[in-house]
């Protein structure tokens, strides 16, 4: 493999993070990182796609023109490995987010290398629902033992939601509790740590259980089992996705399956917002930093209280 191909570049990435030769913050890389560059170069040996960095180094063009030229020459690069993705019916978030790979491979080698790469254009956001329990639905499940065979299932559920943890966070966490309040401590990234309510029966059951042998599979199927028990969830709704080239989708689908394990997220979110927390209040609960995209994101999917309100606006105003 020559050294001056991106594949020579990105499996020397992969080694650096690996080693901790490049760290985030002072902090080793989760391999959950690693696995998804990991996966563009699994991605980028499928197609047999690879090219030159050499000659995409900035630091070797004096003039704008030749500037131009290098950019417009790493953006038809990059632009030939999503098309060959593109061909394979790619889901756009699946091209989104090896593109975004990419961009940090190349800014990883800036700073440990000192190459100097031109910026790439970003991929039209695709903008589906955000699909969260109401906080109806949430009180619902507060108030409604399951019973003995999904209580495990039940209590850790309840967590998820008052704390808005990540699914990747429920398995490596530290808990300590004052009374009703809980000091979450998780070890994504740089680390979070997050202070909120829980009532006596969930917080007895976490300081009994602590973090219980959970994968993202095992809690799904759980969650998905937990749900069903409950009427509510048995209904069905029509979503949106979007196909390979990015065209909507419609289709019919039950609540219970709908609802997956990070759902918990924007759904625990959006009760602390409908409770009267300010959005720093929950920004400090979620880990969300000021004017997170995420965050926004998930605050602003159409509720059903929301659409009552405009359904009354529009009525006072046939009767005006």
């Amino acid at each position: 493999m020559k050294k001056n191909t991106f594949i020579y570049l990105l499996t020397d990435i992969i080694d650096l993070l690996e080693k901790g030769e490049i760290l985030n913050y002072g902090k080793r890389f989760s391999p959950l990182t690693i696995r998804a560059y990991k996966q563009l170069r699994s991605g980028m040996d499928h197609y047999n796609y690879n090219f030159n960095i050499e000659e995409l180094d900035l630091n070797n063009v004096n003039n704008r023109k030749d500037r131009l030229k290098v950019t417009r020459k790493l953006q038809s690069h990059v632009n030939g490995y999503l098309n060959l993705m593109l061909d394979d019916c790619k889901h756009p978030n699946t091209r989104k987010t090896h593109l975004k790979n990419i961009r940090a491979t190349l800014m990883k080698a800036e700073s440990y290398y000192g190459y100097v790469f031109p910026k790439l254009q970003s991929m039209r956001e695709l903008q589906t629902e955000v699909i969260a329990l109401t906080p109806d639905q949430v009180e619902m499940i507060h108030n409604n033992n399951p019973g003995e065979e999904l209580e495990n299932i039940w209590y850790y559920t309840r967590l998820m939601l008052y704390s808005c943890m990540r699914i990747s966070d429920l398995t490596n966490f530290q808990a300590t509790s004052d009374g009703n309040t809980v000091t979450i401590i998780t070890k994504k990234g740089m680390g979070s740590l997050s202070t909120f309510f829980l009532p006596d029966d969930v917080n007895s059951y976490i300081a009994k259980n602590g973090t219980f042998s959970w994968t993202l599979k095992t809690f799904r199927r759980g969650l998905e089992e937990l749900l069903q028990f409950y009427p509510e969830f048995m209904q069905s709704k029509t979503v949106y996705t979007f196909d390979h080239e990015g065209n909507p989708v419609a289709s019919q689908q039950f609540l219970y399956q709908l609802i997956k394990p990070h759902k918990l997220r924007s759904s625990g979110i959006t009760y602390h917002l409908s409770k009267g927390l300010s959005e720093m209040e929950v920004r400090r609960i979620s880990g969300h930093a000021n004017g997170s995209e995420a965050f926004y994101r998930y605050v602003r999917h159409s509720d059903t209280e929301s659409l009552k309100k405009q359904e009354l606006n529009h009525k006072l105003l046939i009767k005006s």
